[in-house]
């Protein structure tokens, strides 16, 4: 007597799900399954003398059969065919060389490093340390680094050990240790210039200049504007682009003068040092003057200063465009102010008519001059009186 079992192929077992208990038996693979009621295909409880992976449930072999030195990987549904890594994962990735991608993200699914955009979005914390020589290159806690500054081809840009600064072609522009600058400036500069042996040439503090200055210099437009081999000057673009300069000399009738002039030559400012101007009946030679000139459709009108050679400072103005003219002079000589007289002979000498101030009425006046001082005077229209003022009161002088 026999106790025969549900049998079929193995193809067969699994098109159904055996009840909690029942036995299928598996005629191509000889191997027993039990059912728990849910399993499709049952549980195997026994085979021949050896069980192969594909005989287990959840290892799928036959859509996808593994190569040498694959490993099974959980896919969620089964166990599939996967490379194996090796032992260690970051010797796999890193020591090996192998590429390895991935996204990290934070405790708070925060993306910290995002491989598509190929950077770092998050913080860093911890020590950085030179994969080489195992330097610590960044400090976390006194917040300092030690790193150079490269280009894409590796040139250094900044050497963090010496403060050095070079260009693209490595070519040195700020020495950090000698705190030298070498190559060209455009643009603003602060700090002083010095030359090889460190001696001070500017002082951008009290803005002095010491010693001898050579070398040439030229405009914007790469113009020579002074030539430092043979120490002329060619100004026409030395002012700016709206003016002209010229940089004159001569024989003993005008020497060291200076002319701007502006390019619609209608104003130019002239210095000079000693000229033949006459400005007084003795035809005396100034010591030097600085002229303002506007030259227009109405002639050359000239506003200057002059010193001449009684240590008199002359303040006068031309419409012919010769100061020579004394009586538009106004004179500062010895401690006495001349007006229309280029010799004063008393503290405040005027030659000519004086206008006090001029006020409607009274309330104008004391408006204007809300603290009058004695000795003040002007004129009230309303009453066509001159008024002084006593200390106390305003009064009429007639």
């Amino acid at each position: 007597m026999a106790l025969r079992l549900r049998r079929g192929t193995d193809a067969q077992r699994l098109l159904i799900t055996p009840a909690e208990g029942e036995l299928i038996y598996t005629t191509d693979t000889k191997s027993l399954y039990v059912g728990d009621g849910t399993t499709v295909g049952g549980l195997i409880v026994t085979a021949g003398e050896n069980i192969n992976l594909g005989e287990l449930n959840d290892v799928d072999l036959i859509t996808n059969p593994p190569a040498t030195n694959q490993v099974l990987k959980w896919n969620g549904v089964n166990w599939v065919p996967a490379d194996d890594i090796g032992e260690d994962l970051v010797d796999y990735i890193i020591k090996d060389g192998h590429d390895f991608r991935i996204n990290i993200v934070a405790l708070d699914s925060t993306r910290m490093v995002d491989i598509a955009e190929n950077k770092f979005t998050g913080d860093l914390y911890g020590d950085v340390y030179d994969p080489t020589t195992e330097f610590k290159v960044v400090e976390n806690v006194a917040r300092w680094g030690k790193l150079d500054i490269r280009a894409d081809d590796d040139t250094v840009i900044l050497q963090h050990n010496t403060g050095s600064i070079f260009d693209a072609g490595g070519n040195l522009l700020v020495d950090g240790g000698l705190r030298v600058f070498y190559g060209d400036v455009d643009g603003g500069v602060r700090g002083d210039v010095v030359d090889v042996n460190l001696n001070t040439i500017i002082n951008h503090i009290t803005h002095q200049i010491y010693g001898d200055l050579t070398g040439s210099v030229f405009a914007d437009d790469s113009s020579l504007v002074i030539d430092g081999i043979t120490g002329t000057i060619h100004a026409t673009n030395f002012a700016p682009s709206t003016s002209t300069a010229t940089f004159e000399s001569g024989d003993n009738a005008v020497q060291n003068t200076v002319n701007v002039i502006s390019a619609d030559a209608q104003s130019n400012l002239v210095f000079t040092r000693k000229s033949n101007v006459d400005l007084s009946a003795d035809n005396s030679l100034v010591y030097g003057s600085i002229r303002f000139d506007r030259n227009d459709v109405n002639g050359t009108v000239a506003t200057g200063i002059i010193l001449d050679r009684q240590n008199s400072l002359l303040f006068g103005s031309s419409a012919t465009g010769d100061l020579a003219n004394g009586s538009n002079f106004m004179a500062w000589t010895e401690q006495k102010l001349g007006v229309g007289t280029t010799t004063p002979s008393a503290t405040l000498d005027v030659q000519g008519a004086i206008m006090p101030g001029v006020y409607a009425d009274a309330a104008a006046r004391d408006a204007a001059i809300p603290t009058p001082v004695a000795g003040m005077m002007v004129y009230v229209t309303d009453v066509n009186k001159h008024q002084g003022y006593n200390g106390t009161t305003w009064s009429d002088f007639y």
